[in-house]
């Protein structure tokens, strides 16, 4: 991480105990972790955030338990294998499913898309994220979506190393290290190609090929874009916004762009 000092203003005490887990009554601090490994085993479903139950959920559930003001508590996200992007409190079952390159890929667009649409549904000031390396892989490009203003910590190293900034962050202590800050947004970005177009003028371009006939919106194999109805190939429509041909880029960078531009890419699997 870049050494630089972190600090957070106090906020104002509060005696509302009974927030939902994770809620985010208190939206200025946005936290996304990665889901643990370790998992409570019983039969009933449980809120995520008392589910897992390796050292980073435990170290939250400590900090919620004894935290004041409660209202410097975050809103919690976590990154599943199973289940991609959840809020903390959302009830799962026991499982067993690692998080994997592989499974990165699968979960990326779908991440991506509802992690914009968390970024702009509320006003965050701090977004801190703690994952390991495949689930950033999971969400490639997020930087793309933080909204000028809110400042970005990401945690790297060693799990310790997390935990320990992890820590220093929930209890508003300063920060020894210091990684990323939000600038201005940036507009999306494939080869070299800047956009910054909105959900509904990519979907107008997309429309407009159609009615033109170019290409190939017809050639897709795992994933779509559903556009009025018909099924269009990813790759296709990032070609149509961009002017780069189709085989100059790859699925995953299409769809990617794509979640950062609004769309919604689905799976032939999930349907």
């Amino acid at each position: 991480m870049n050494a630089q000092i972190f600090k957070q203003t106090p906020t104002v005490a509060s005696s509302d105990n009974s927030r939902e887990i994770g809620s985010c009554n208190y939206p200025a601090r946005l936290l996304i972790v990665s889901c643990s490994q370790r998992k409570r085993s019983e039969n009933e479903l449980m809120p995520a955030l008392e589910r897992y139950d390796g050292p980073l959920y435990q170290m939250i559930r400590k900090f919620r338990r004894s935290a004041t003001p409660p209202l410097s508590n975050p809103c919690i996200y976590i990154l599943s294998a199973r289940f991609g992007l959840i809020r903390a409190c959302t009830p799962i079952p026991d499982y067993d499913q690692p998080m994997t390159s592989q499974r990165a890929v699968e979960l990326a667009s779908h991440t991506l898309l509802k992690l914009s649409e968390l970024l702009n549904q509320e006003p965050f000031q701090e977004m801190y994220l703690c994952l390991g390396k495949d689930y950033l892989r999971c969400i490639d490009g997020y930087d793309n979506l933080v909204p000028k203003g809110i400042k970005l910590i990401v945690a790297e190293g060693s799990i310790g190393k997390r935990l320990h900034f992890m820590k220093r962050w929930l209890y508003n202590q300063q920060m020894p290290e210091y990684a990323g800050n939000a600038t201005n947004q940036l507009p999306a970005r494939i080869r070299g190609v800047k956009l910054a177009l909105s959900s509904s003028e990519v979907l107008e371009k997309g429309r407009s090929a159609l009615d033109r006939n170019l290409g190939c919106p017809d050639n897709f194999r795992a994933w779509y874009v559903n556009l009025d109805g018909r099924r269009i190939a990813p790759k296709w429509l990032v070609s149509q916004i961009t002017g780069l041909p189709v085989r100059s880029f790859g699925s995953d960078e299409a769809r990617r762009l794509l979640a950062r531009l609004g769309i919604e890419v689905c799976s032939i699997e999930s349907t």
